[in-house]
């Protein structure tokens, strides 16, 4: 029986200690939650509202007729100096990315004819080769 006494001493002990480690688990991580001291980052950014666009002018030049919107989108800056310095291997992981190859620099001229311009025959196959289209 006193066998059997110890046993019984030993498993109540063995619960008593499993309760107070489950019970300061729990606090310690009631406590992280509200003192924790890391910044408070709101889970989505507020939305400012954005005044009415103006109406556009009904006027169409013969640039803008001639010219799908899609080939005035501004060109990704990253792709634009890779094709500006002749950074062919740059262009090549940018386009593999998925960057388009159909924007225009500031002055309306497509990454294509910037190629031209510069004869690097190498990176004009390469824009060709991902759809790349003149400006004109």
């Amino acid at each position: 029986m006193d066998e059997l006494d110890g046993i019984l001493k030993g498993l109540i002990i063995m619960a008593m200690i499993t309760v107070a480690v489950v019970v300061w688990f729990l606090v310690a991580s009631l406590a992280g939650e509200y003192f924790d001291h890391k910044p408070v980052v709101p889970d989505e950014p507020e939305e400012k509202e954005t005044p009415p666009a103006a109406p556009a002018a009904h006027v169409a030049t013969a640039a803008a007729v001639s010219r799908p919107a899609l080939d005035r989108t501004p060109a990704d800056p990253r792709l634009l100096a890779a094709v500006s310095a002749r950074n062919w291997a740059a262009a090549h992981q940018l386009l593999r990315a998925g960057v388009s190859p159909r924007g225009v620099d500031t002055q309306g001229h497509s990454l294509l004819d910037l190629a031209l311009h510069k004869k690097d025959e190498q990176m004009v196959q390469l824009l060709k080769s991902h759809g790349a289209k003149r400006s004109s």
